[in-house]
Parts: structure tokens; C-alpha cells; sequence
């Protein structure tokens, strides 16, 4: 097939001009990554770098298919053709490969690229459940904290609705100067993360416990033991969600899931956990 490419165009994209105002909706000049957040790292590189220099080139396939390209060729106003090489790094070191599907415990690939038979659209409610976990730099941990969780009526609940603790000393005698107290109450929605040694200078973050029981009352945390990476929780936290997602399918009959959505947190927060305090009466 033969068909005409157009410039890539996304929002955010510098402008080709110059004196020319750009959209300021999106800035991705003010995009916060860390040394490790690969990924927004690329994407930046990509969109104030190189966004001018890519093509879009339409093909339409059919869903569920997977198709196979064997050459793509391009003619420049001179009338001459050129075949685009494949993307691959076979002669160096480490490995990229784009449009390819890995095959399951082997160090093989598939050439091609497969649609699957999704649906172009699904509308999703109001969040079931939402969790943040984030860092706790003044008591050095790591929290998850259980924003909504559902309840048995099947509708969100808040959990900063319950009753916060209240952190004083009873029984002392009229005369102290100062009453101590060993540790401070967290909220029951708190759930601590815990360090655990997975190998020479390496842990988890496991799920841990403030009282008794368990104070998890989510799905999302429901699993014990519960491990999580602990370069997986950044500074700049992680919000995780369950979402009810409604989609209609080819014959027109609907599907209903519950899908899980997440995105990057809200930054540090402070449990007001501490130890060996000295308190005025």
C-alpha cells in the first residue's frame, strides 16, 4: 500500500516556528522525574527533542489480527526510494526491539504487531478504592494509606471518617512537671510498610501492622504477606485505585470490569509518628 505521511503532532509539541506562542496547557519543560523514573526521563527527551522529527504514517488493520510488515519504503520529491532499516541493535550491546512479542520462557521473539480485540472507548465511575503510599521522611518509613475503601453496600467509604486518635498520657500524678510517652497513635487507615532483607543491601517493604490486627480493610492490600520494591515507592509517592470501567462490545452488549489505575502521588506525607516524647501536662 502507498500512502502519504504527516508530521506527528501531540500536545505539548514545541513549536516549528519561531515567535511562535506554544500551547500552554501542557508544559512538559516543568516535568519532575528523579534519576531513576526512566520512563518520564524518555518521554521529555522525546517530545523537546525529537518531536519534529518523526512521521505518521496510517495503516488500518482489523482487531484481534496480527500483522507482520516486511519492508517499509519511502520516495523523497526526486522520485528516489529508500527502505527504512528495522530497529534493532543485534551487533551491540544491550537490546531494543519495537512491534515485536517476546515468547513466554524463551529468549525469542515474534515479528509483529498484535491488536487485541479491545474496545475503542469504556467510561469509568467514581473510584472504589483509593490507596497513596508515600514517605514518611521524619519517621522514616513508608505508609499506605487507605483513602476510600468499598464498603458492603458496594459504594466507596471514607476512611478519614473514622475516629483519629488521641495521643495523651492518663494517671499521672498532679505534681509531674512533664508526662512521657513512649509512642504516638497513628490513624487505623495508616498501614506502616515495614523494611525487609532480601539480600546483601537490598529489601521489601512489607506490609506491617500498628495494633493487633490488621487495619487493611481495602482489596488492594488484602493479600499477606504483601511485598512491595522499595524503589517502587519514590518521593514522589504512588496513588493506586480500583475503578468500575463499563465498555460495549462488538454485537452491542455491555461489559463491566473493575480495573486498577495508577498514578504518581501527591509527594511526602507525615503520619506524626513518634517515640520517646516529653510532653507538658
Amino acid at each position: 500500500m502507498t500512502v502519504f505521511a504527516s508530521p506527528l503532532r501531540f500536545a505539548g509539541m514545541p513549536s516549528d516556528r519561531y515567535w511562535q506562542f506554544e500551547d500552554g496547557q501542557v508544559n512538559l519543560g516543568r516535568l519532575e522525574a528523579q534519576p531513576f523514573d526512566l520512563g518520564r526521563l524518555c518521554l521529555a527527551e522525546f517530545g523537546l527533542i525529537y518531536g519534529n522529527d518523526w512521521l505518521v504514517v496510517p495503516v488500518d488493520v482489523s482487531a484481534g489480527s496480527f500483522t507482520v510488515i516486511r519492508e517499509v519504503a519511502y520516495t523523497n520529491s526526486f522520485g528516489e526510494r529508500f527502505v527504512a532499516p528495522l530497529a534493532n541493535d543485534t551487533n551491540r550491546s544491550g537490546r531494543f526491539r519495537m512491534f515485536e512479542i517476546n515468547v513466554q520462557g524463551k529468549d525469542q521473539v515474534v515479528p509483529g504487531l498484535f491488536v487485541p480485540p479491545t474496545a475503542l472507548g469504556s467510561l469509568e465511575g467514581r473510584a472504589l478504592e483509593d490507596i497513596m503510599f508515600l514517605r514518611d521522611e521524619m519517621a522514616n518509613m513508608a505508609w499506605a494509606v487507605e483513602r476510600f475503601v468499598q464498603a458492603r453496600s458496594g459504594d466507596p467509604r471514607n476512611r478519614g471518617d473514622e475516629p483519629r486518635p488521641v495521643n495523651q498520657v492518663q494517671g499521672l500524678e498532679p505534681t509531674a512537671e512533664f508526662q512521657y510517652m513512649l509512642e504516638t497513635e497513628v490513624p487505623l487507615n495508616w498501614i506502616p510498610l515495614v523494611p525487609v532483607a532480601t539480600g546483601i543491601g537490598t529489601f521489601n517493604l512489607r506490609k506491617g501492622t500498628m495494633h493487633d490486627t490488621d487495619s487493611s480493610l481495602g482489596v488492594l492490600l488484602r493479600s499477606t504477606p504483601y511485598d512491595v520494591r522499595d524503589e517502587e515507592i519514590p518521593r514522589a509517592g504512588v496513588r493506586c485505585r480500583r475503578v468500575p470501567a463499563l465498555a460495549r462490545a462488538e454485537d452491542g452488549s455491555y461489559i463491566r470490569w473493575i480495573t486498577r489505575r495508577v498514578n504518581v502521588g501527591r509527594g511526602e506525607g507525615s503520619s506524626n509518628l513518634a517515640f520517646d516524647s516529653a510532653l507538658k501536662p
